[in-house]
């Protein structure tokens, strides 16, 4: 079984042993990955991108405020940028999810609630993590309930 699916913060890819978490949805991006808690995340990057999100919100509203009080606002000025701001968000967003491996036999549990997953896990320190998975497509959730049903069906034998 291989298979991938989209979510919120990028893609997951599923094998018969892993599933993993990436930003593009490309296998061979998984090859290296390492599990959580080994590996390190990418804190400069995220917090880049927010602090260069955040940015821009913030010169967009003073831009708008600034033109406002001198009267000289124009059209494109307020509908282009929130647009611009939203594309760029949307292309950068994948770019804030986390990125790692996750062995199928270490879930203990998953528990899907109003489109959210929750994998609850043990890591690679073995202490128990719970990771959400927002907003996967619907593809997204036959898959991980089908993982469900196999770790229920492997408990009871």
């Amino acid at each position: 079984m291989r298979d991938y699916f989209k979510y919120k913060f990028g893609y997951v890819n599923v094998d018969a042993e892993n599933i993993y978490f990436t930003s593009t949805g490309n296998w061979s991006e998984t090859i290296n990955m390492q599990e959580k808690g080994v590996q390190k995340q990418k804190v400069f990057r995220k917090t880049g991108i927010k602090i260069f999100l955040s940015a821009s919100v913030i010169a967009l509203v003073f831009l708008i405020f600034n033109n406002l009080n001198s009267e000289k606002i124009s059209k494109p000025l307020v509908i282009g940028l929130p647009v611009g701001l939203y594309f760029a968000y949307k292309y950068l967003s994948t770019e804030l999810g986390s990125q790692f491996k996750l062995p199928i036999f270490k879930i203990t549990d998953i528990e899907i609630v109003n489109s959210i997953v929750y994998l609850t896990f043990l890591d690679s320190n073995g202490s128990a993590k719970t990771y959400q998975v927002e907003k996967p497509s619907e593809k997204g959730i036959s898959i991980m309930t089908k993982i469900k049903d196999d770790i229920i069906n492997k408990k009871q034998m």
